[in-house]
């Protein structure tokens, strides 16, 4: 037993000193850099170079639009369909359509699209991506009468508005941010009634001073907001409110029936 004892100890030390020559070869190497096959510099600097332009290159980046599901692709990825073949396609769609619009489809001109939509298309159908972006609508259908509306305008001429909305900003470092802020956090407080159409309003727009009675204004810290910092979302011209009903009355059937009283019997001309 005692000597097979010693020669588990030295077959013990046997393996830890060729475990330390190992270690101490391959030190040595590292330190002299003859373990492999040194890279040029040249080489180096020339590789990093070619990564740099190929990661910087507009031809493989995803910086190209598809047309139809408005995804971003590379610009290899894209093909161009010709306007024959998209003009006779199902897709085309009306003049509500975003397929139907000439800013995004001029007439005559050939469609950059992916291979996925190209392909949906010819076989006469739309691909999940472009049913999504048809649903979406497209920004050039989006009418000049309805941008840059106030949240409290946008409540004057709604059908069926939400409840409420609320608005958090703060004022870092003693200096004063607008609405439009990125560090602006805004939200709607939304009531589902079970008689939705039996709430909704025939004549527009809202009493001013209704929906201004409504309004409650909460701040936490001891500088108190002042108009300046409220008027981009409480304000209201008589102008753009006129404006956006007009367009909602003669182009939404929802808004055909829909009476349109003077504001100016609910308030003034600029809140």
């Amino acid at each position: 037993m005692p000597r097979r004892r010693e020669l588990q100890a030295e077959d013990l030390a046997s393996a830890l000193r060729h475990l330390d020559e190992e270690f101490e070869a391959g030190e040595r190497l590292a330190n002299e850099q003859t373990w492999c096959t040194p890279v040029p510099r040249e080489r180096q600097v020339r590789t990093v170079r070619r990564f740099y332009r190929a990661f910087h290159d507009a031809g493989t980046l995803p910086i190209a639009t598809c047309t139809l599901c408005y995804r971003k692709r590379a610009k290899g990825e894209l093909r161009e369909m010709a306007w024959e073949g998209w003009s006779r396609s199902s897709v085309a769609g009306g003049a509500r359509s975003p397929f139907g619009c000439r800013t995004c489809f001029p007439e005559g001109r050939p469609v950059p699209v992916c291979a996925e939509c190209a392909r949906w298309a010819g076989r006469q159908g739309a691909s999940p991506a472009m049913h999504l972006h048809g649903r979406l609508g497209c920004k050039h259908a989006y009418p000049d009468e309805l941008k840059d509306l106030t949240p409290l305008e946008e409540k004057l001429i709604s059908l069926n508005s939400c409840y409420g909305f609320v608005t958090k900003y703060s004022i870092p470092g003693g200096q004063r941010q607008s609405v439009r802020y990125p560090r602006h956090v805004k939200g709607h407080i939304t009531v589902f009634p079970n008689d939705v159409q039996g709430l909704a309003a025939n004549v527009l727009p809202h009493p001013l001073l209704r929906v201004m009675d409504e309004i409650h204004v909460s701040w936490q810290g001891a500088e108190r907001p002042g108009p300046r910092d409220l008027s981009g979302r409480l304000s209201v011209r008589r102008s753009a409110v006129e404006r956006a009903l007009a367009w909602l009355k003669e182009n939404n059937p929802l808004y055909g029936e829909v009476e349109i009283v003077d504001l100016m019997r609910h308030g003034p001309r600029h809140v």
